[in-house]
């Protein structure tokens, strides 16, 4: 941490000034009045389920010598005339702000990639970051599974977020830089834009992947949720965007920036199996092998080579690469389980979903059987869609429960179900094991089957509680008791 004063942070934000010492000194940013200790400055931000506002008396009693709001607060806080208390028009930006400049705004010290889009964000930064390394740079990741420095896992993520908290974001980014990483790439989620938690990172290059439906009960609309992804326009230096995806395309018109596009037009797929694939490039004629294979992942790997691009790699230099490119835990994960494919996928979104079973019934040599579910507490639109297109790619469709949340799992299950035409063919089984061990056992030599929606998560949330929970381990298990005999 750097030793700042309250007026070096407050200088460049409009601010109103309430009371106190403006050069007291700051020790750290604190958006959790639980977390408040003697000397720090506590920013009260309104959240979608907790207004910060409400615990200003909890942070000053805890030794809060600052607190910042956005709303006027009642007469009695200021009654410890030693608490200095001033007003800024957006808190959550300026704690973004704040979280970077107590430790000297750390992303400034390395290139720092970033990519959003609904789908392929995990697996994007995946193979930026391993096609780095073997180009010999130094790198970082930070996202949904963690933090991995040169591939090896640092952290966690914080409560499973994709996009951090700006304070554990801003404290990652410099151990990274500690650790003398080059670059840095982060997942940026439609949430985190929204929420301004990049907003004090100095992004280098900014990758923008298709948009589609998603996250609708976070946001309020598809509007807001695409406004939320395109604030990445506004915080990248250049920015890397599908030039396919209509909303990018026009967003990034007179921008006034670098804008770059890639498509997937400019590759021709020459030969395809489940689980490796060979593409050229049309111009160049360089062929690009891998050991996985689809449509949607040939989307990432592309993505990911632009991005690469914009660093200033040639593809010449990049595809000799791709051969060592590995899917991150979840996306796609292939394996066999006495002659039956069992591709697990944290494939959650309609498209997502749609993708992985096209790739799948395309390559499949018997019959495809597909077991998902959706998230309770999040958006009803999609459950039908999802239902409707695990129908009709699948021979055998197992519907089940996700992370049911607060909801009732069976309300959720017969949502997807919808109005389905009623079949021998598709059933409801609430327990997600025992979906899974009836799939498996279904399926005969040369069928696939698809486990979707959770992929790396280690837990199955029901009600409020998070219990252990895998579908690598249940798959496992099933195999271990019916085949290792």
């Amino acid at each position: 941490m750097e030793i700042v004063f309250i007026s070096e942070l407050l200088k460049n934000w409009p601010c109103d000034w309430k009371q106190g010492n403006y050069r007291q000194e700051v020790n750290r940013i604190c958006s959790d009045s639980r977390d408040v200790q003697k000397g720090d400055m506590f920013v009260a931000i309104d959240g979608k389920k907790v207004d910060g506002h409400d615990f200003v008396h909890e942070a000053i009693v805890n030794g809060a010598d600052c607190i910042v709001v956005e709303k006027e607060l009642a007469v009695e806080f200021f009654q410890n005339e030693e608490v200095a208390v001033c007003i800024v028009p957006n808190t959550k930006k300026f704690y973004a702000y704040a979280c970077a400049a107590v430790r000297n705004f750390p992303s400034q010290k390395v290139k720092v990639i970033a990519v959003t889009g609904t789908n392929g964000k995990t697996t994007t930064c995946a193979f930026i970051s391993q096609l780095l390394t073997q180009l010999g740079v130094s790198n970082a990741t930070i996202g949904t599974n963690g933090c991995y420095v040169n591939q090896q896992k640092l952290s966690d993520a914080p409560k499973h977020m994709t996009t951090w908290d700006a304070n554990e974001l801003q404290q990652m980014i410099s151990v990274c830089v500690d650790r003398g990483i080059a670059v840095l790439i982060m997942e940026a989620s439609s949430i985190g834009l929204e929420n301004y938690r990049l907003d004090g990172c100095d992004i280098d290059i900014g990758v923008g992947l298709a948009i589609n439906h998603d996250h609708i009960d976070e946001h309020g609309s598809i509007e807001k949720y695409i406004h939320a992804k395109l604030r990445l326009l506004e915080l990248a230096t250049t920015c890397v965007v599908d030039f396919n995806d209509n909303t990018w395309f026009q967003a990034s018109q007179n921008k006034g920036k670098d804008v770059r596009f890639f498509r997937v037009e400019d590759y021709e797929m020459i030969s395809e199996e489940l689980t490796n694939m060979t593409f050229v490039h049309l111009d160049s004629k360089v062929k690009l092998n891998c050991r996985f294979s689809g449509e949607h992942l040939t989307y990432d790997v592309i993505a990911a080579i632009s991005a690469l691009k914009a660093l200033g790699y040639s593809l010449e230099e990049i595809g000799c690469f791709t051969p060592t490119l590995a899917l991150p835990e979840g996306r796609s994960t292939t394996q066999e389980v006495n002659g039956v494919y069992v591709v697990i996928d944290y494939a959650h979104t309609p498209k997502a979903l749609q993708e992985t079973l096209k790739w799948c019934a395309k390559n499949c040599q018997g019959k495809l059987i597909t077991v998902f579910g959706c998230g309770g507490d999040r958006d009803r639109q999609k459950r039908a869609m999802m239902g409707e297109i695990g129908c009709y790619y699948s021979q055998y469709l197992i519907i089940t429960s996700d992370n049911p949340r607060t909801e009732d799992p069976m309300v959720i299950c017969q949502e997807i179900v919808g109005t389905l035409p009623s079949t021998n063919r598709i059933e409801i089984i609430v327990d997600r094991k025992t979906a899974i061990e009836r799939a498996l056992k279904l399926a005969n030599e040369n069928d696939v089957v698809v486990v979707a929606g959770k992929g790396h998560e280690m837990y199955q949330q029901i009600g409020v509680e998070k219990i252990p929970f895998s579908d690598f381990q249940v798959v496992e298990d099933f195999k271990k008791n019916h085949f290792l005999l």
